[in-house]
């Protein structure tokens, strides 16, 4: 028998900018949620992405695809929230609403009234959940922040990947944000439960600062452990060349993962043709390999410098090396387990991408299945403020009032 999703009559309302809150409701609503979002008639920044470079597309998929992912599901309600009519919209929808996801600066919240502890007074069953750059209280609590100033590099997590030139590695588009997304999810989901017990709304916050401190815990640990700043980015440095990654002759990356050194040592050098490396005296211990790092680096190197990765991976595979490829996002798609374990799912499309041409398209799923569920997205991510009117109607409030307020209006 099939199961219902488990948030399956929990109305989310949504007030959100950007990746990170998105990325929150996508997930709520992915597990079943009814999740409506919020915005201005100008609509979310991220719907222009490429068309704000210049760089504009008939397709609204390709115009934004990222956009179009931490969005699906979701209904668009166009509000004008500094109208009286607006906000009248807005606190009706919240009185029906089981949790508000914000992430607009909290100073622009207050402005609006929409600050949490002012939306719980208010409405003392709800969830609020505000998602912030730096947290609501300290000095810089109101300053502006994306993900790689507050997750990476604030963080203590973008010096732990530095290379040898002495810069961080750059971090991808959104990763913070997704992971506070994510982070947000754990705490709203534990706050609903809690209400069942209470019958009480309360306030839960998340930050990209405390999300990227939490990931970067290893490095936070170990200082304040023994008062070391580790260091984790160059391929010399790491303290065992048993987990690290090397080239193949093809120039394809792949990571061997022999964290356990002791225990992976034996299969390493058989795989790599180099019995005489369990007597020698340099490489036959941990410490030897940890103090000679930098030189069997470079011997590692080098064999694997003279086969392409695909020829390793057999020999790895019959050795029972540890390893996994390094790929790209051409190669995950493809890649039988990344299929197999379900991490891919098909969306329907809107009206006005499928007019250009676009009927359904592929995106990531979330990363939890709920077992005698199926997992599917059920509508496609709205365009601006198509749902507006609808859950107007829902809500019993005066259409024709409400539509003079709540026009789209393109940003380009």
């Amino acid at each position: 028998m099939s199961l219902d999703p488990p948030l399956l009559g929990v109305r989310v309302v949504e007030l959100s900018l950007a990746i990170a809150a998105p990325s929150a409701g996508q997930v709520l609503g992915d597990y079943g949620a009814d999740v409506i979002k919020v915005e201005p008639p100008t609509g979310d920044t991220q719907r222009y992405m490429i068309s704000g470079l210049g760089l504009g597309n008939p397709d609204p998929y390709q115009d934004s695809p990222h956009f179009y992912s931490v969005n699906r599901g979701k209904r668009s309600v166009v509000l004008d929230l500094k109208s009286e009519a607006g906000m009248r919209a807005m606190h009706s929808l919240l009185a029906g609403a089981d949790v508000f996801l914000s992430n607009y600066r909290y100073a622009a919240l207050r402005r609006l009234g929409l600050d949490a502890e002012s939306v719980l007074r208010r409405h003392p069953r709800i969830v609020v959940c505000p998602m912030t750059g730096w947290g609501l209280e300290g000095p810089d609590a109101d300053k502006p922040v994306y993900d790689v100033a507050g997750f990476w590099a604030r963080s203590g997590a973008a010096k732990m990947h530095t290379s040898g030139d002495g810069f961080p590695a750059v971090l991808a588009p959104g990763f913070g944000d997704m992971a506070t997304g994510l982070a947000a999810v754990g705490g709203i989901c534990a706050a609903l439960v809690a209400r069942e017990r209470s019958g009480k709304g309360r306030i839960l916050t998340t930050s990209l600062l405390r999300t990227g401190l939490h990931c970067n815990t290893w490095a936070m640990s170990t200082y304040f452990a023994n008062g070391r700043v580790p260091r984790w980015g160059e391929r010399d440095r790491t303290g065992n060349p048993l987990a690290n990654v090397y080239k193949a002759k093809d120039g394809k990356a792949f990571w061997i993962i022999g964290f356990e050194a002791a225990r992976h040592w034996p299969t390493t050098v058989k795989a790599v043709g180099r019995p005489e490396w369990l007597e020698d005296p340099r490489y036959e211990t941990p410490a030897g390999r940890r103090k000679h790092e930098k030189e069997l680096v470079r011997e590692l190197d080098a064999i694997f410098a003279t086969r392409t990765r695909a020829e390793w991976a057999a020999t790895f595979d019959d050795e029972g090396l540890w390893w996994a490829p390094v790929q790209d996002a051409g190669e995950v798609a493809k890649d039988p387990q990344v299929l197999a374990a379900g991490a891919f799912l098909d969306s329907p499309m809107s009206e006005k991408a499928r007019a250009a041409g676009r009927g359904r398209v592929t995106m990531v799923a979330a990363p939890v299945d709920f077992h005698g569920t199926s997992a599917r997205i059920s509508r496609h991510t709205p365009e601006l403020g198509e749902h507006t009117q609808e859950v107007i109607s829902e809500l019993g409030l005066d259409t024709e009032a409400v539509a003079a307020l709540t026009k789209p209006r393109s940003k380009l």
